[in-house]
């Protein structure tokens, strides 16, 4: 399945992703290269998740970086549980990725997410991810990442 920043859920209170568009009219989330940023996404798992995990493919470019490392953290909550609850987001899982070479050119970065850090959604089950940009010193590239689109599978 494939996401776009229009189905991007509710924005949080502070520091989170903002809509834009590229150069050429593409939009876009950007996050920014200085503050962590996050988005949020409502999705659910395949009626036929098998439980093995799941892997999560960002298309994202930079806007002006050419060179350096981005970095995004990925947590799940599960929906079917206390929605009032806070800090009901599993542990994150990592995954980060060089720059392309030259402004506004997409990378692909895949993130695998096991099946224990689903925060125990079911099969069919509802469940909302989190997307950060962390600006940590393994995530040097400069200036904002620009998010197009991901897509999930099972792995």
């Amino acid at each position: 399945m494939g996401f776009t920043p229009a189905t991007n859920g509710f924005r949080p209170a502070s520091n989170y992703a903002t809509p834009d568009e590229t150069g050429d009219n593409h939009p876009c989330l950007d996050f920014d290269g200085t503050t962590n940023q996050t988005a949020y996404y409502h999705l659910a798992l395949p009626g036929g998740y098998g439980s093995a995990g799941m892997t999560y493919t960002f298309l994202l470019a930079m806007t002006s970086a050419t060179s350096g490392n981005v970095q995004l953290d990925l947590a799940v909550e599960r929906m079917n549980t206390d929605l009032t609850a806070s800090g009901g987001f599993g542990s994150d899982t990592t995954g980060s990725i060089a720059v392309s070479g030259s402004a506004n050119v997409p990378v692909e970065l895949s993130i695998a997410v096991a099946n224990a850090d689903l925060d125990g959604t079911p099969a069919g089950g509802f469940y909302r991810l989190r997307v950060v940009r962390n600006n940590s010193v393994a995530s040097n590239a400069a200036g904002d990442l620009e998010l197009l689109s991901f897509t999930d599978k099972e792995t």
